[in-house]
C-alpha cells in the first residue's frame, strides 16, 4: 500500500446510510400525502333524509358531504318519497388554485392542503294531493281518465263499478 493513501481514502463513503435516509424520505412522503387539495360536495335538503345520486353513484342521504376527485360538469339529484324528483347539472369549475400551471404549485411545490367545498342546499317540493291521502289521488286520476276518454268522444257512459274488496 502507498504511505499517502489510507483505506479510509481508497473507498469513499456514501452520502448516508439507508437507516438514515429511509427515516426522512418516509416522513417527507407523509407529510406530502396529508397536504393534498380536498374536494367536497356539500348536500342540504328541506327537508333532510333524501336519497343523494351524484352522477350515476348513490352517495347518501342528506345532510351528507362527499369527497369527489375531478371537476366538470356533473349531475346531481335527490329523492325522497312524497316529494317531486329534484335534478340539477352543476358545473362544478375549479378555482384558479386548482388550474394548470398553478395546480402543479400548490398540489406538488407547495403542498398546503386546503379544502375547495361546494355547499347545495336543495328545498324540495311536495307532491300534489299527498295530503289528501291515497284514496283522493286514485280518484283525480280516475276523473282524469273520464276526461280524456270523454275528450276523444269514445265514452258512452261513466262506468258505475265497485270496488274489488281491499282496493279503495
Amino acid at each position: 500500500m502507498h504511505p499517502t493513501t489510507t483505506p479510509h481514502h481508497a473507498h469513499p463513503r456514501p452520502l448516508g446510510s439507508w437507516r438514515q435516509v429511509l427515516p426522512s424520505l418516509l416522513c417527507g412522503a407523509f407529510l406530502l400525502c396529508g397536504c393534498r387539495t380536498r374536494r367536497i360536495l356539500a348536500v342540504e335538503s328541506v327537508p333532510p333524509g333524501a336519497l343523494v345520486r351524484f352522477d350515476e353513484e348513490i352517495i347518501g342521504h342528506t345532510p351528507l358531504e362527499h369527497e369527489f376527485v375531478h371537476y366538470g360538469k356533473r349531475r346531481l339529484t335527490l329523492y325522497l318519497p312524497g316529494y317531486h324528483t329534484w335534478s340539477e347539472r352543476l358545473d362544478l369549475d375549479p378555482p384558479l388554485r386548482a388550474r394548470f400551471p398553478l395546480d402543479v404549485i400548490w398540489e406538488l411545490i407547495i403542498p398546503l392542503g386546503r379544502t375547495d367545498r361546494r355547499l347545495y342546499h336543495v328545498e324540495l317540493q311536495r307532491d300534489r294531493g299527498e295530503d289528501d291521502g291515497d284514496d283522493v289521488r286514485v280518484d283525480i286520476f280516475l276523473e282524469r281518465a273520464w276526461a280524456r276518454r270523454e275528450a276523444a268522444g269514445k265514452a258512452d257512459e261513466k262506468p258505475n263499478s265497485k270496488p274489488i274488496d281491499g282496493c279503495p
